[in-house]
């Protein structure tokens, strides 16, 4: 009984240390053997799910034998997938203490070369199917690798999907390989379905907007050929109306005959949206703008827009209503606007009543509009515009201006943003004729693009380099002829940098040989008297710019990120504009240059901008008055200068 208990006694013990021996962690060493290209060798060894978990700790050799199994299949696979159709793995697991060696011994063999490929339909269709890949625009390499073999097969795939067969697919390629020769053969074997031509278009999730709307935006006809771009361009005909947050479209399974219904699935956006913004410029002082948008009125994808701006030298009032008109496609658009201006250049009340309507092409981006307006507005130009003294006391100083005008417009932009654009290019022709109290036409070409630079995962293109340009002319009429409203003008945030708003152009008085002012009609600049008889400050007609019947302009920016949501930038503006019908640049552009930031929010960045004017201007005119001390006193008095600086705060880039 004492060497039964003593037996068991000893087996435990053994039992015991087996348990710490099997408990203990194993050291694990990879061999790559019979592969003599290192580079080959060095990616065969990152395959190897052992050498990847070298830091985990193996208790045991039989989990690293299961590891070396799996290994070996893998190793052979991407041999394979590398060309190498004959390669042979042989693994070989030892060890000694806790020293574990896995040895792979790797014969690649030859590498194969393609010298055929094969495409296999496994039906019979009543369309034309690509029979080889040149026929898809696809030209094979020769490449013996998985992943050229998926480049053709993704690019033979998205071919019959253009060409009328939304259900192609793969039905898995494999490879024929001549091992005396080396060489090998790729097959494509493809199941494309039916030839498919339109049928119904099939709307779901819409709670409001009318499903025969939706389904006007189609690009395509019940009974014409499938295709996928078609699909595409309904897609985002659909998500660029504005009345869904999410769209969806797609095939369903074709039916008999190769019908194949189009599934359309939308979750309607808000209808109202009600948007606020402000502005903050050395200029013009604070700015608010408020808007309110019902979109989908009747059921139809129509617009009611309401827009209310007011800042000191502009307070405006819009009202439009837009109807669209897929099958155009575009859309047509009543709008009225009210606006009243007390700028340094003159004060004008108008009305403004319109309508236009304008079709896209080229994929949306290119966009023409045709329109017809009618105006009237009340201007008294002697607040700043006038060409010389006000009129007698007593006589109307206002002038009214009625104008029929048919603006005609073509817009290209492929921009990728509205308040942030990255890439894409904006240009705009305009030419509009007036009818009516004076008749001009004015003509204006304006465009602005960006290049990126440095393309991050985190901050995108983080260099931009942006430009902008505007050019215009007026033909017909001269600028006096031209009434204040419809003149051009230049300066301020949105025109030149660093000049006040509407200043940056010829001003209403002039410097003569002497150094004396006048006005332009040859008036001598006067001071106002006051009903005491004393000589003021104040010029007897408030010193401004006069407006142009010609502009150019022209800016550019270097904008430079930071962080993800700081952006630097430098930029310089130049630009004024012309008594002459067209540009002469008989005269010196007005330049402004600064720095800003934009900081990056959800809504678009929030910009500040600092600039200063780089051909500052002064004017002095020498005021006579008697003193308090009863003495008569000459002095130079500053009537007009340039603000040394000017800061500029609002929402989105300035182009």
């Amino acid at each position: 009984m004492g060497r039964v208990a003593f037996s068991l006694t000893t087996a435990l013990i053994g039992l015991c240390a087996a348990g710490t021996s099997l408990a203990a962690e194993l050291d694990v060493t990879v061999v790559i053997e019979g592969i003599e290209d290192g580079g080959l060798r060095g990616q065969v060894r990152q395959v190897s799910q052992i050498q990847r978990a070298a830091d985990d700790a193996y208790g045991s050799l039989a989990p690293i034998r299961r590891a070396a199994d799996a290994d070996t299949q893998a190793i052979r696979d991407y041999l394979v997938a590398k060309g190498y159709y004959a390669a042979t793995v042989t693994p070989q697991v030892r060890r000694a203490e806790d020293d574990v060696t896995v040895t792979f011994t790797v014969n690649p063999g030859r590498r194969f070369e393609i010298t055929d490929y094969r495409i296999e339909y496994d039906e019979e269709s009543a369309g034309e199917r690509p029979q080889r890949f040149s026929d898809a625009g696809l030209k094979p390499d020769g490449q013996p690798i998985g992943e050229s073999f998926q480049t053709l097969e993704s690019g033979l795939l998205n071919k019959l999907w253009d060409d009328g067969y939304p259900a192609a697919e793969s039905m898995g390629r494999r490879v024929e390989a001549d091992f005396s020769k080396g060489t090998a053969t790729a097959v494509f074997p493809i199941r494309s379905g039916p030839l498919s031509t339109y049928g119904d278009v099939r709307v779901e999730g819409e709670t409001r907007t009318r499903p025969d709307h939706i389904a006007a935006y189609r690009t395509f006809e019940a009974g014409e050929i499938y295709s996928r771009e078609d699909i595409d361009e309904y897609r985002e005909a659909l998500a660029e109306t504005g009345l869904f947050r999410e769209v969806q479209v797609g095939p369903a399974p074709p039916g008999p005959g190769g019908v194949t219904d189009v599934l359309v699935d939308v979750t309607e956006r808000e209808r109202r949206t009600i948007q606020a913004g402000a502005s903050y410029s050395t200029d013009v002082g604070p700015g608010v703008t408020a808007s309110w948008e019902n979109r989908n009125l009747f059921r139809r994808g129509e617009t009611l827009f309401a827009r209310a701006a007011v800042a000191q030298p502009l307070q405006e009032l819009e009202l439009t209503f837009q109807k669209p008109w897929p099958r155009l496609p575009g859309s047509w658009k009543l709008s009225t606007l009210f606006q009243n201006e007390n700028t340094d250049a003159y004060e004008a009340q108008s009305a403004t009543v319109g309508a236009s309507i304008d079709k896209w092409w080229l994929n949306r981006n290119l966009q023409t509009v045709a329109g017809l307006r009618y105006q009237i507005s009340y201007i008294d130009e002697t607040a700043g515009a006038g060409d010389g003294l006000p009129p007698p006391e007593g006589e109307d100083t206002t002038r009214t201006f009625q104008a029929v005008s048919i603006p005609l417009a073509v817009i290209w932009n492929n921009e990728t943003s509205e308040l942030n654009p990255t890439d894409g290019f904006r240009a705009r022709a305009l030419v509009e004729p007036f009818f009516g109290d004076t008749q001009f036409n004015r003509v204006v070409l304006e465009g602005g693009s960006r290049v990126g630079f440095g393309d991050d995962q985190v901050m995108g293109k983080s260099t931009l380099v942006a430009g902008r340009f505007r050019i215009g002319a007026t033909y017909g009429a001269d600028r006096a002829d031209i009434p204040a409203t419809e003149r051009f003008f230049a300066g301020g945030g949105g025109s030149v940098r660093g000049y006040g708003y509407q200043e940056a152009g010829p001003l209403n008085v002039v410097e003569q040989g002497d150094g004396t002012l006048v006005y332009r009609d040859g008036t001598p600049f006067a001071f106002e008297v006051n009903e005491d008889g004393e000589v003021t400050n104040d010029p007897i007609v408030p010193i401004g710019s006069i407006g142009g019947a010609s502009i150019a302009e022209g800016n550019v920016e270097f904008r430079q990120k930071i962080t993800q949501n700081i952006q630097l930038a430098a930029f310089a503006d130049a630009g004024t504009v012309f008594e002459s019908q067209t540009p002469d640049f008989s005269g010196d552009l007005l330049v402004g240059a600064g720095l800003g930031v934009r900081y990056f929010t959800p809504i678009g960045p929030v910009r500040l901008d600092v600039a200063v004017p780089l051909n500052r201007r002064k004017l002095t005119a020498s005021r006579t008055y008697v003193n308090d001390d009863g003495e008569t006193v000459t002095e130079d008095e500053t009537v007009f200068q340039d603000d040394f600086i000017g800061v500029y705060i609002a929402l989105g880039q300035p182009f």
